[in-house]
C-alpha cells in the first residue's frame, strides 16, 4: 500500500507519511480471505457457525489449562494470541504442542479458521485468569509467509471410521437371539424344521440385519466425510491465499543502525525521513558548509539528541546524534562488566581461586525456536493382601484401589538476542520466560559467571527483564553455588571411626569426635565466608536492576 498523496511506501504502523507528512485518515487494513477468493461466497451457508479472521500477530503468551480431580492431574499447553487486521483485534487460544503453532511469532500474518464455535472447558492455570479473557478456541490455523503458507487442522472434524467388524459381531448375536426365539415359538406350535433350514434362516437373518446396519453406518460415515471434506476445501482456499494478496508484507518499518528519535513524540524513526511516521512532526534538518581551512570545529553535546558544532565565526550547525550513541551512553552502567576475585575455602584441603564476572546483555529478540515437551504417566494405589492357610501356604492378592493419570506440558527452546552492537547471542532463559517472550521484544539478561581453577565455569541467571512487556524475573542464583571438596568424605570416615572406637577404645572415640566437631565447625565457617563473598558480588546487580526499572520505558522507545 502507498501514501494517497505522494505514493511513497506505507506500513501498517504508520499514521503519517514520513516523506510528505500526510495524515492517513483511512486505516491500512490487512485484507480478508473472503475479499480475495470468490469461492468464499457460500461459506456462511455451508458452515453457519464459521469464523475466519486474518491479522498480524501482536502478542503471544503460552499458558496452561489443567484438569484436577480424583482420577486426573493433567495440564495442556495453549497459545493466547492477539491478532490485528488494522481495524479490529481478535484474542483467541490456539493449540500448543504443535510444530506450526509453536513456531508463530509476533509480526506473522495468520488466519484463524473456526468451522464451528468451540470453547475450552479446562480451568486456566492460577494467576492468568484475568489475562485469558475468553475460552474461544481456533481449531485451524494458517500462517501466510514470504515463502508460502503452512496450516494445521485439529482432528476433531475427521469422520469416525466404519464399524463393520462391530456390526458383524453384534448382528450375529442379535440374529442368534431372534432365531432362538423364533425356533422356540415354532417348537411350541409343533412345527419342526431340519437343522439345515435353521442354518440357512440364521445366515439370511444375520446377513439381512448386518446389511441394514452397515448401510446406515455407511450413510453416517458419508455424511461426516462430506462435512469434513467441505471444511478441508475451505481450508485449502485459505492456504492458497498468499501474503501478497493479503497486503501483509509491509507491517512495521525496519530498524536501521543510524535511526534517531522524533523530537516531539520520541519514537524511533529513520534518520533520513523528513517527518515522523507516528506523530507527523517535521524533523530538524540543517545543512551548513564549514570551511575547515579557516576554522576548527569543536563538538559539544546538548543532551537533547543534537550535536552542536561551534567554530571561530560563531556559526552553529545542529546535527542529529545517532540513536545508537545515545542508547549506549544510557545503558553503559548496566552492561558494564564487573569482575571480582574469589577464593573458595574448604575445611579440609587447599582453597580454590578464581573470579566472578557479570555479563549483562541488552538487545532485541530476533528469533525464537520453541518446542513443547509432553510427559504422561499413571500412578496406582495398590493394596496387597496375603492369605495363609492352615498348612502354612500363602498367597497374595493385589487390588487396585485407585488410578490417577498425570500429564505435564512444558516449553523448551531458546531465543536469539541481537545486541546494540549487532552481536547475536543464543540464550535459554527458562520455560516461563520463553512463554512470555515474543520476537521483537527488548530484553535485558543479567548473568553471573563463576570461574574456579580445577572446578570449571558456572553460569547463573541473576535476572531476566522483558522491557517490552514490563515483566521480570530476579531470582538471585550465584549464592546457591556449592562445592564441598573432601570435607564430606573426611567427616563421614571420622564418624565411622568414632563409632568403632567407642566399643574398643573410648579415649580414641573422644579424640575422633572432637576432631570431627572441629572440622564441621570449620566447614560451616568456610561455607558462610564463601557465601558472603558471593552475596557481596550479587549486590552489584541490584543497582543495575534499579536502572532498568527507572529507564526501561525510555529504552523501549529508543529500541523501537
Amino acid at each position: 500500500m502507498h501514501c494517497s498523496k505522494c505514493e511513497s511506501a506505507r506500513f501498517l504502523s504508520d499514521s503519517y507519511c514520513p516523506d510528505c507528512g500526510h495524515y492517513h485518515e483511512a486505516p491500512m487494513l490487512i485484507k480478508a480471505c473472503k475479499d480475495i477468493v470468490p469461492d468464499f461466497g457460500n461459506i456462511n451457508n455451508d458452515l453457519p457457525e464459521v469464523e475466519v479472521f486474518t491479522g498480524v500477530v501482536k502478542n503471544t503468551l503460552r499458558y496452561k489449562r489443567v484438569v484436577v480431580d480424583k482420577e486426573n492431574n493433567r495440564e495442556y499447553g495453549y497459545w493466547w494470541v492477539t491478532l490485528d487486521n488494522g481495524e479490529t483485534t481478535r484474542e483467541i487460544s490456539l493449540q500448543s504442542e504443535s510444530e506450526l503453532e509453536d513456531s508463530l511469532n509476533k509480526g506473522d500474518i495468520v488466519t484463524i479458521y473456526c468451522p464451528t464455535f468451540r470453547v475450552l472447558t479446562y480451568q486456566v492455570q492460577n494467576g492468568l485468569e484475568d489475562t485469558i479473557t475468553n475460552d474461544d478456541f481456533a481449531s485451524a490455523v494458517v500462517k501466510h509467509g514470504m515463502d508460502g503458507q503452512q496450516s494445521s487442522l485439529r482432528r476433531i472434524y475427521e469422520p469416525d471410521g466404519l464399524e463393520t467388524g462391530y456390526i458383524l459381531k453384534t448382528s450375529f448375536i442379535i440374529g442368534l437371539f431372534i432365531l432362538a426365539a423364533g425356533g422356540y415359538g415354532l417348537l411350541h406350535l409343533r412345527m419342526l424344521f431340519s437343522a439345515e433350514a435353521y442354518a440357512i434362516a440364521g445366515v439370511v437373518l444375520w446377513g439381512g440385519i448386518s446389511y441394514l446396519r452397515m448401510r446406515k453406518d455407511q450413510a453416517r460415515f458419508n455424511k461426516q466425510d462430506e462435512y469434513y471434506q467441505m471444511i478441508r476445501r475451505y481450508l485449502t482456499l485459505i492456504r492458497e491465499t498468499t501474503i501478497y494478496q493479503l497486503e501483509g508484507t509491509q507491517i512495521k518499518r525496519p530498524r536501521l543502525v543510524d535511526d534517531s528519535l522524533c523530537g516531539k513524540c520520541e519514537a524511533r524513526i529513520d534518520n533520513q525521513t523528513q517527518y515522523c511516521c507516528h506523530c507527523g512532526h517535521e524533523q530538524v534538518s540543517v545543512t551548513l558548509s564549514i570551511d575547515t581551512q579557516r576554522c576548527e570545529g569543536e563538538l559539544s553535546d546538548t543532551g537533547d539528541g543534537l550535536i552542536i558544532i561551534e567554530h571561530g565565526e560563531g556559526l552553529v550547525a545542529p546535527q542529529r546524534k545517532s540513536l545508537k550513541s545515545q542508547l549506549l551512553e544510557q545503558i553503559a552502567p548496566v552492561i558494564e562488566q564487573v569482575e571480582s576475585d574469589y577464593t573458595h575455602e574448604f575445611a579440609v584441603g587447599s582453597s580454590l581461586t578464581g573470579n566472578m564476572v557479570s555479563d549483562v546483555i541488552l538487545g532485541t529478540v530476533i528469533h525464537r525456536d520453541l518446542s513443547s515437551n509432553i510427559n504422561s504417566w499413571r500412578t496406582e494405589n495398590v493394596q496387597k493382601t496375603t492369605y495363609t492357610n492352615r498348612y502354612g501356604r500363602s498367597r497374595t492378592e493385589t487390588k487396585v484401589l485407585s488410578r490417577k493419570d498425570h500429564r505435564r506440558s512444558n516449553l523448551n527452546g531458546y531465543v536469539v538476542i541481537q545486541t546494540i552492537d549487532g552481536d547475536e547471542v543464543a540464550y535459554n532463559p527458562g520455560s516461563n520466560q520463553l512463554s512470555n517472550t515474543d520476537v521483537g521484544d527488548h530484553v535485558v539478561v543479567a548473568r553471573s559467571l563463576l570461574k574456579l581453577d580445577r572446578a570449571g565455569e558456572h553460569d547463573y541467571q541473576q535476572f531476566y527483564y522483558n522491557l517490552s512487556k514490563n515483566l521480570y524475573w530476579d531470582k538471585e542464583c550465584i549464592s546457591s553455588f556449592s562445592l564441598g571438596g573432601m570435607t564430606g568424605w573426611v567427616v563421614s570416615l571420622l564418624l565411622i571411626a568414632t563409632v568403632v572406637a567407642f566399643f574398643f577404645e573410648p579415649v580414641l572415640a573422644v579424640i575422633s569426635g572432637t576432631v570431627t566437631s572441629f572440622i564441621v565447625f570449620a566447614a560451616h565457617s568456610a561455607q558462610k565466608k564463601n557465601r558472603a563473598a558471593r552475596l557481596t558480588f550479587a549486590e552489584s546487580f541490584a543497582s543495575k536492576l534499579n536502572l532498568v526499572h527507572q529507564h526501561g520505558k525510555n529504552w523501549v522507545k529508543m529500541l523501537g
